[in-house]
């Protein structure tokens, strides 16, 4: 479907670049938070079409998003899981994490298989041919990772490691990151989170990628374009420079695309100590 354009006139009245001077004191917490607003008004439009009260609530959080960027508003909206998993890259497994887990196991042969083997090393026994087979079933299930009672390949990009507190702090470290190496490996992790610092912040916050994701997803829910010289003239009033639409096209564009990225928020909740003005 071709998008109508809209004429300058036909920006949000309340719009003013400087509602978004707040950016520059924004450290990595409070630009996950700024931008999980965001993402997650773009996954409701990406629905709209098969749920048109998505459509109708993108309406309204957009012209909120555009007339006051920070109202506190807005916070029912952020997906708040962010806030609580993404923040940590290491910790205790968690009984949730365990149940998921455990209601999860599959009635594949290959589950069924290790449950069988379960029962044999889990048996007491004095008879020797009994016991030389449980210490077998012993062997095979300790040297079997626990994705594969879910799956023959594993998906998830989080792993648990078995950890012996006890030993000594450079064999931990040693070990963990062989076993880390492995780990990624076997799951085909190439893409690692993006590393983000104060220096990414600052210059979002100076090429007004902010600013362009809310006009850009105010013009989507209402499923109109705004040429690139009306929106660069928006986040640019006071420039008068050749070249504000490539500008926008080929820089803002482009940070906006990486910023509003669910890798990219993980990245800024992961790194938020590291991210702190």
């Amino acid at each position: 479907m071709k998008l109508r354009k809209l004429e300058s006139g036909e920006l949000p009245p309340k719009f003013s670049i400087d509602n978004y001077q707040f950016t520059k004191q924004l450290d990595g917490a409070g630009w996950g938070n700024a931008v999980a607003l965001r993402y997650c008004c773009q996954c409701h439009l990406e629905m709209a079409g098969e749920y048109p009260s998505y459509r109708e609530s993108s309406i309204r959080f957009t012209q909120i998003l555009v007339d006051t960027p920070m109202d506190t508003t807005l916070d029912g909206w952020k997906p708040h899981r962010y806030d609580q998993d993404s923040a940590i890259a290491v910790s205790d497994y968690s009984v949730m994490q365990f149940l998921d887990l455990a209601t999860g196991i599959p009635t594949s042969a290959r589950a069924h298989e290790l449950q069988s083997l379960y029962q044999v090393a889990r048996q007491r026994t004095s008879d020797e041919d009994l016991f030389r087979q449980r210490e077998a079933a012993r062997a095979d299930l300790l040297a079997t990772p626990l994705w594969r009672l879910i799956s023959e390949n594993p998906t998830d990009s989080e792993a648990v490691a078995s950890i012996n507190l006890e030993a000594p702090d450079h064999v931990i470290i040693e070990q963990f990151g062989e076993w880390l190496i492995n780990a990624r490996r076997t799951r085909e992790i190439q893409n690692l989170i993006p590393t983000i610092t104060l220096e990414d912040l600052d210059k979002w916050s100076d090429m007004r990628v902010l600013a362009y994701l809310d006009l850009t997803l105010w013009a989507s829910a209402r499923s109109v374009r705004i040429p690139l010289p009306i929106i660069g003239r928006a986040l640019f009033p006071d420039e008068f420079a050749i070249g504000l639409e490539d500008r926008v096209r080929k820089v803002i564009a482009r940070a906006a695309a990486r910023l509003c990225d669910r890798q990219t928020i993980k990245s800024l909740f992961l790194q938020r100590k590291t991210l702190e003005r």
